[in-house]
């Protein structure tokens, strides 16, 4: 026992691991129900370690138990602080005298040891080897580097009394809480609060190995859910220079990232700042944080009133109204913004609109692209592929009505299906079901985005989109489903039916483009993802969810990220429940927080969240759970 005591000191003495903080006295009961573990921290320890570290003695503070005994290496946290001054513990009279100089007995009678209680929230176990290779370990890197790839252990076992306790480097607190590599989620939180070691926050991060087993994050609205997506794609996109970003922009709150960004300094705190370094962007307390976008591409529906689209004053609209949200969207902050007419960018029907934005004098550029596009079909059998509505009876018969009609257009269908009882006895389908197609050609029709073979924009296509933005090397593709709505729906479409229709088109082509290249890494945002995969949704939300599915399980070989959000996981298929492994938990109401799969505590405090602040569930995390902290979104962001 006494080489395994030998053996455990040298690894708290060792400097890679932390800083050594006591040791253990007893296990004792901290709250009833709780078990704890007890530590005295002598005073020479915390005097000097409170004045470097000021949060070691802040309720939530990560420590580290090397017990000799086991050799697990115990994470836990602190829950009390006990303080007794010497002169008291040795029952000696204390008077208060006020002194211009104290005198040394008055600074005595203030110093005292400190009992800590700790909880153990896991622990890992260090075999022979890695014990062997922390003792070498030259930096806190290093250390990290052995103990992630170690498995977890419960933590039931209460370590030796004389077990040492050691101050986490932030770096091995990340690698045995989570990942020490990967794309940055956020910053570790107890509860709400940042988790500050060392004077910095401590990245909680996800490995692609994870990402790609896909992402729901939910909350209410202004919890932080879309600058906290917005962050997690810049990051993710500057660490990968071969990513490509994706959105079903529903909301219209993406397309806002390819603007730059402004962060007002009232809104950059220590903590705020600390935690945009995580994201990697330089930030200082009360200090702006200005210019950062991600270079984006738009897909937008190519409309028209006369049967027609026009790229040209498609895109020469859809500038106008970006002049107009750009000049409220930055004007609110007292900056100045101005954005030019849409110019042709090339021979593929793209355009390019530039954006100069002056803040309190400085000055950020940025080149926002749009793409309008129809929907154009090889044939009038296609639609039956395209078209998430139509029930399966319809889909099943439309090839072989057209074929025995000889129909080569929507209009072609519907003229021979204007007397469906005529078309039933000529084509032994059911008069219901010719009636549901012929509902269904007449909405598609009056849509006005649909061709058949040829039209005057490309087809909305993700293999042709990422062409597209490769060739300007804009990294983000948005489809703008919220101005989709508004330009196409109406009438016979509701805004709703299509941004499903051209969501729909959006995932087969990309679940088309996966299947044939390989090597193909995307990150897919599904931005009000109940919209798409609602709970209940009947035809058309078997039929997404479907390809979404085949879209996921691909994803997990090819290197397919895929992140849906929305405003509460009971609103969605139980299937995106299922598909996405990790689960990100912003602020919702008190009914909603009582619903969710989490710890008691969590669910207690989840409303009472403040902005930015979630609870991540993930197989990769320790212990299942943990806190993390978001920030302002550091690209555009209409909200900020």
């Amino acid at each position: 026992m006494e080489e395994a005591e030998r053996i455990a000191a040298k690894l708290a003495a060792a400097s890679p691991l932390g800083l050594q903080g006591g040791m253990v006295v007893a296990r004792v009961s901290v709250q009833q129900g709780q078990a704890g573990i007890t530590v005295d921290m002598p005073p020479e320890a915390w005097v000097r370690l409170a004045h470097e570290i000021p949060e070691i003695l802040s309720t939530g503070y990560y420590y580290l138990v090397i017990d000799p005994k086991t050799f697990n290496l115990i994470v836990a946290q602190l829950v009390a602080v006990e303080r007794q001054p010497l002169l008291e513990a040795q029952r000696a009279p204390t008077t208060f005298v006020p002194l211009e100089k104290p005198h040394s007995m008055v600074v005595l009678s203030n110093v005292s040891p400190l009992k800590l209680h700790l909880e153990p929230m896991l622990a890992v176990h260090l075999d022979e080897e890695a014990r062997a290779r922390l003792v070498k370990a030259g930096d806190p890197g290093e250390a990290a580097a052995v103990l992630e790839k170690l498995q977890p252990v419960a933590a039931v076992a209460p370590p030796d009394p004389g077990s040492p306790v050691v101050i986490p480097h932030p770096d091995v607190l990340a690698a045995l809480l989570a990942h020490s590599e990967g794309v940055p989620v956020g910053a570790l939180a107890v509860m709400d609060r940042v988790y500050v070691a060392g004077g910095r926050a401590i990245p909680v991060r996800l490995t692609w190995s994870v990402l790609v087993k896909h992402v729901l994050v939910t909350g209410t609205t202004g919890s932080g859910k879309t600058s906290l997506v917005k962050n997690i794609m810049y990051a993710a996109l500057n660490m990968d220079g071969e990513l490509v970003a994706a959105v079903l922009d529903a909301g219209g709150d993406y397309v806002s990232a390819g603007l730059p960004g402004y962060i007002p300094a009232g809104l950059v705190d220590a903590d705020t700042a600390r935690v945009l370094e995580v994201y990697g962007i330089d930030a200082k307390p009360g200090s702006p944080v200005f210019g950062r976008y991600v270079a984006s591409l738009v897909a937008i529906p190519c409309t028209s009133s006369n049967g027609r689209c026009s790229p040209d004053r498609a895109a020469e609209h859809y500038a106008e109204r970006l002049r107009e949200a750009v000049a409220t969207m930055y004007s609110r902050h007292g900056c100045s913004a101005e954005a030019s007419r849409a110019r042709l960018d090339g021979e593929d029907t793209v355009y390019a609109v530039d954006v100069k934005v002056t803040c309190e004098g400085e000055t950020a550029k940025a080149t926002l692209y749009i793409a309008p596009r129809l929907l154009v079909l090889r044939s009038v059998e296609e639609i039956a592929q395209i078209d998430p509505y139509m029930t399966e009876r319809a889909r099943e018969a439309l090839p072989y009505i057209a074929r025995n009609l000889k129909a080569r257009t929507i209009e072609d269908l519907l003229k021979r299906l204007e007397n469906p009882a005529n078309a039933e006895k000529d084509l032994g389908v059911h008069r219901q079901t010719l009636a549901h197609l012929a509902s269904r050609l007449r909405i598609l029709k009056s849509m006005g985005v649909i061709r058949v073979g040829g039209g005057e924009a490309p087809s909305l296509s993700y293999g042709e989109l990422v062409e597209a933005a490769g060739r300007r090397r804009v990294r983000a593709i948005v489809l703008d489903l919220a101005y989709a709505g508004e330009a196409v729906g109406g009438g016979a479409a509701s805004p709703t039916a299509v941004r499903v229709l051209l969501g729909y088109q959006f995932l087969r082509t990309m679940l088309a483009y996966a299947e044939r290249t390989a090597g193909h890494r995307a990150l897919l945002v599904v931005d009000e993802a109940h919209l798409f995969f609602p709970r209940g949704g009947g035809e058309y939300e078997r039929m997404l969810s479907a390809a979404v599915e085949r879209l996921a399980r691909l994803g997990r070989s090819r290197g397919i990220a895929i992140v849906f959000s929305t405003h509460r996981e009971s609103d969605l298929s139980p299937l995106i429940a299922t598909l996405a492994n990790t689960k990100i938990y912003l602020r919702t109401d008190r009914k909603t927080a009582e619903e969710l799969p989490l710890p008691r505590e969590y669910r207690a405090r989840l409303p009472y969240y403040a902005d930015h602040a979630a609870v991540m569930a993930s197989y990769a995390v320790r212990g299942g759970y943990i806190g993390v902290v978001g920030a302002p979104a550091a690209v555009g962001h209409r909200t900020t």
